[in-house]
């Protein structure tokens, strides 16, 4: 599947030398947004409400898999390495609830005074799903992201309860009498 790539990044790449790319990625956590590059240098970018994010330079990101897509309607996965992290974000990282928050992989072209040529393209969007980690001399965080397909197939864990319908509006008394229902003998026919 091809990728629509902006006409200014287009033409921008085609007036410039692109000399490297780098990769920018973001997750949105509870206590603040991650966003970091492999980058050498921080890199600003401006998002979809055109205003200005920046995201940090880690020099060596780690690794991303490769990017799978298809025809078939199913859920696709990536899975980034953030490698060479530092004890302190470690120990944020595992005090965070990590699990469906979203997340983001952009790709950027890069001059010879490592700049951004052009806008980043989106090269994955979805979910954090798991998150692995490695701690010691070299510590690393290696977080599974699904795209919003996987969704479809997780089971929805509602009832047909009085509590799942107060839950849900609090002033419906639908199911009120529902558990009485189902111990009452029923005579058919008599």
């Amino acid at each position: 599947m091809t990728r629509p790539i902006n006409t200014k990044t287009k033409d921008a790449a085609n007036a410039s030398e692109v000399s490297g790319i780098a990769h920018l990625f973001e997750a949105k956590l509870d206590s603040q947004n991650l966003r970091i590059t492999n980058a050498p240098r921080n890199i600003t970018i401006n998002n979809n409400e055109n205003k200005k994010i920046t995201f940090t330079s880690v020099g060596s990101l780690g690794s991303v898999s490769a990017i799978e897509e298809g025809a078939e309607l199913q859920a696709y996965s990536i899975a980034v390495t953030l490698a060479g992290i530092n004890k302190e974000l470690l120990a944020i990282a595992l005090q965070q609830h990590y699990q469906g928050r979203a997340a983001k992989l952009w790709l950027v072209l890069l001059d010879e005074n490592n700049s951004t040529i052009g806008e980043p393209i989106l090269l994955f969007a979805g979910r954090i799903d798991a998150m692995q980690w490695n701690a010691g001399e070299n510590s690393q965080i290696i977080l599974n992201i699904q795209n919003p397909l996987a969704d479809w197939e997780r089971a929805k864990l509602s009832r047909y309860t009085n509590s799942e319908q107060q839950k849900l509006f609090p002033n419906d008394k639908f199911f009120e009498f529902l558990t009485n229902l189902a111990e009452r003998p029923i005579f058919w026919g008599s």
